[in-house]
């Protein structure tokens, strides 16, 4: 199959990108901007692809528009208690916090089987529309992915450049400063990670979507590490380090599958191979591979002063 002259697998490739795209750079706003790492993203963005299952099977609505609006308020009211929770705790604490809702969350989900499906998932979700409009072939997908990330891309600048932006880079460099001018740290904080867990959780709608299944196993802890990679290793408060970085693991992931190894040894692999790629690049590009832009610069001075000299 050709979709917009790209084969099947590469339109997979092409479709796991814009939706690891739009996931990372949710994150990349609680992390650039609240400085707080957290680990319990990938719950958040589960939390939009079960909606979406639970209404799609149920036949209360299967219109994207819908279930990413319902998947938003739940998402928002989870986004605002972790809010809550990162201003009495913080740093290391936080980190471990995040990881145990992430583990619980989904645990959770996997016991609740009206809703996950157990074991095996949702399976079978129906087709999804847009205004009646049915979303059934790939080519389909990837145009409403790519608006979808265009739309967070246009957003992620917007608010960098608004005044509100500047108060939340002023949250995360100097929270002291803005509480001595009367700005609260509460709303900021509780406005980024709704904001966060929002983008992530309507992205979970169009991925459950997409694959026709929703299973708790799809967005398990080794998903939110795999998405703080991503970030990481792309680069921190830069929507280009999130493309970059999910550019990267979406296309590293299909080459290991295709190695024909066991699911536990493509596992352990893919794991060693990401812990590699976080480690280099925090050694060697402490600021990601978005500062791989900065070394034509790097070497243009260098030879400008080699010349001087």
């Amino acid at each position: 199959m050709i979709v917009f002259g790209l084969t099947l697998v590469y339109s997979n490739i092409t479709m796991q990108l814009l939706i690891y795209f739009v996931v990372a750079l949710s994150l990349n706003f609680v992390i650039g901007y609240a400085r707080a790492l957290s680990i319990h993203h990938a719950a958040l963005f589960g939390i939009g692809a079960f909606t979406y299952a639970v209404m799609a099977q149920r036949g209360w609505s299967n219109d994207l528009i819908l279930c990413g609006l319902a998947a938003a308020v739940i998402a928002a009211m989870v986004s605002v208690i972790l809010a809550f929770g990162s201003l009495r705790i913080s740093g290391d604490y936080f980190i471990v916090a995040s990881f145990a809702f992430q583990f619980f969350a989904i645990e959770a989900l996997f016991n609740w089987t009206s809703i996950s499906g157990g074991p095996n998932g949702d399976y079978g979700l129906p087709t999804p529309t847009i205004l009646g409009l049915a979303i059934s072939s790939t080519a389909a997908y990837i145009l409403v992915a790519a608006l979808l990330a265009v739309a967070t891309l246009g957003f992620a600048i917007w608010l960098r450049r608004s005044p509100y932006g500047r108060l939340l880079r002023a949250m995360g460099d100097a929270p002291s400063a803005l509480l001595t001018a009367g700005f609260g740290v509460l709303r900021l904080k509780v406005g980024v990670f709704g904001i966060s867990g929002i983008i992530a959780a309507v992205a979970g709608v169009l991925y459950a979507a997409y694959l026709g299944v929703a299973q708790t196993a799809t967005f398990d802890v080794n998903l939110a590490i795999l998405l703080v990679a991503i970030v990481v290793i792309g680069g921190t408060g830069s929507a280009v380090g999130s493309l970059l970085g999910a550019a990267l693991i979406a296309f590293v992931q299909p080459l290991l599958t295709n190695l024909n190894l066991s699911a536990t040894t493509t596992a352990a692999v893919q794991q060693l191979i990401f812990a590699a790629l976080l480690v280099g690049v925090v050694a060697l590009l402490p600021r990601g591979l978005v500062q791989l832009g900065d070394l034509p610069k790097l070497v243009m001075r260098r030879s400008r002063g080699g010349s001087s000299r």
